[in-house]
Formats: structure tokens, sequence, C-alpha cells
């Protein structure tokens, strides 16, 4: 069977692409497979970057174990600020980027919009070892306190970010949290900014299209460009239960320009199909909505590798 033009293109567009922000295991949930097996797919697939996020524990220290395995991939992790780590713990910050860590999310599951929305610190998907115990209550964490002002370690983490040159994302914060974190991020000297789910979180539990205050408007986008923060696009957000429009993926490049967006797949979950799959199915969908092949190799390959430093 003749490969389709398409087909063609998306292949050869995948090769040297950065995906960073993926879930492997070993995790608290089930996954697509572990970081290693997945490393070694993306190797053969032409990758040259990956990024293990995990809701739980930092991904640093292991990705020096999961690059000594498969050698001819670039392999990366960062630490995500949630209740298992201190949640706003500059301690904990610092030995990740200590390990080499290059990212840092804000609190995504332990956040208090994640909390509003979801009613605990979870995702409703299947655990490798469901629990046997009553875990404990938890109200959210906020990164301001009740007069708006950030939380003392929040500057120290800022600043440890900046001298190192490493990614800052806004996980899970609610959009207000999100922009005054931008600002003070950018007035802190980082240069390296992630606005997490551009298109928007959602409640799992309502399955609606979007949910105020996260679902973040056009002015917000806006407003968080205009301070230096690079959009992220993920397949994710489109996929069930959350099932966003891909047009919104490209009319929000088309509007603000492939070189303050990225995208990558936030897959890995084991009823999800795989974060390579998933990654050629978004390059696709985003061809046929307009997007050319100079615009999908800045997105997936040219500004990831910048944040990642390696251009």
């Amino acid at each position: 069977m003749m490969t389709s033009y398409m087909e063609t293109v998306s292949q050869e567009l995948m090769h040297d692409v950065c995906d960073i922000h993926l879930h492997l295991g070993p995790d608290v949930y089930e996954r697509y497979t572990d970081e290693i097996t997945m490393a070694r797919q993306a190797l053969k697939a032409g990758y040259r970057a990956l990024l293990f996020k995990n809701h739980h524990f930092p991904t640093a220290a292991r990705a020096d174990l999961v690059a000594q395995s498969v050698p001819g991939i670039e392999i990366f992790g960062g630490i995500v600020l949630n209740g298992p780590v201190g949640g706003i713990n500059k301690h904990a910050v610092s030995a990740a980027i200590d390990f080499g860590a290059k990212e840092v999310w804000m609190p995504t599951l332990y956040s208090a919009f994640h909390i509003e929305l979801q009613g605990e610190p979870n995702w409703p998907y299947p655990r490798v070892r469901p629990p046997v115990y009553k875990q404990p209550a938890f109200e959210g964490i906020r990164i301001l306190n009740s007069e708006r002002e950030f939380l003392p370690d929040v500057y120290d983490i800022l600043d440890m970010i900046a001298s190192t040159d490493i990614i800052l994302s806004t996980g899970h914060l609610y959009i207000q949290e999100s922009k005054a974190l931008v600002k003070e991020a950018a007035k802190a000297g980082v240069k390296k900014i992630v606005f997490t789910h551009t298109l928007g979180l959602e409640s799992s539990k309502t399955q609606r299209p979007g949910m105020p205050p996260r679902n973040p408007q056009m002015k917000d986008l806006e407003e968080l460009v205009s301070l230096g923060a690079y959009l992220e696009w993920d397949y994710g957000s489109i996929l069930a239960p959350f099932l966003r429009d891909p047009k919104l993926v490209a009319e929000g490049v088309k509007k603000f320009g492939a070189k303050k967006c990225l995208i990558v797949t936030d897959l890995g979950q084991s009823h999800n199909p795989s974060p390579i799959e998933g990654m050629r199915t978004f390059i696709k969908s985003l061809m046929s909505l307009g997007i050319s092949e100079k615009e999908i190799r800045i997105l997936a390959k040219e500004n990831p590798s910048k944040l990642l430093g390696l251009d």
C-alpha cells in the first residue's frame, strides 16, 4: 500500500521531536509503560529528547539512570511542587536542581484549583497499588496568601530557577495565580516560563468544555505572552474526558505565533494512546488545520529544545 503524503510528512517531522510533558512509570498510577521503555521507543522514532513528569515524586535523579540505559537520546526530569515534596518547598527544588532538574512545575494535583474541581488531590485513574488506608485530607496549595502576597519560598525558588536557567511551569494554579507568578518570575529574571494546559482544565466529573476561573480567556493568554511565557498546548486535553477542540490549538498558534508556543502530549496514561502515536496524530491534526511544516518544527522541536538548553 502506498504511504500517503500526510503519513510521510508526519514521519519525517517526528525526527528530533522533544516531548517535555510525559507521565510514565514507575508511578502511583498505572501507566502506558515505564520510562526506560518509553526512551527506547522514542529513540527508535527519531526523537531528540524527553522530559518526564510525575505528580508525586521528582524525576530528575532517575532521569540519569534512564539516560545511562538508553544512550542516543536526551533524557531529563524535574520536580512538581505537590504535597509529597512539601508543596512550595525551596529545599526540595534545590535538591532537584542538584540532580539536574530541567523543569519546576508549580502544584498540579495538590493545587487549590485542582482540589476545587476534583475534591481531592487525585485523578480518577487506576492505581498501581490501591490505598488500604484512609488518605489524609488536603486543603490545596496556593502560592499567594490571603493578602495576595507570595509565600516566602516562592521568591527563593524563582531565584534558583533564574540562576540555573531552567524551566518554570505554572502547573494547575488558578489563572490569577498563574498571571501573578509569570509576572514575578519575569521580574526575577526567569527566561523560560511555560503556561501549562493552555486549552484549560476542566472537571472530569462534569466533562464540561471548560470551567472558569482556570479556563483562560484570550486576554489572559495575551498578558501571559506579553510577559514572556510560552503557551503549552497538549494533546491530552483533546482526548476524553476533556475533549477540547484541536481547532483552538491551531487558532492559538496562528494568533500568538509558533515562536511563542510549543506542543507536548501530556500522555502516558494507561487508557490513552502511546505518547509517540499521540504526537504523530497531534501533528497530523494540526497540519490538517493549516499549521505548516515550518511551524510544526518550531512547536515540537525548536522551542522545546531551547527550553531544555540543547540549542
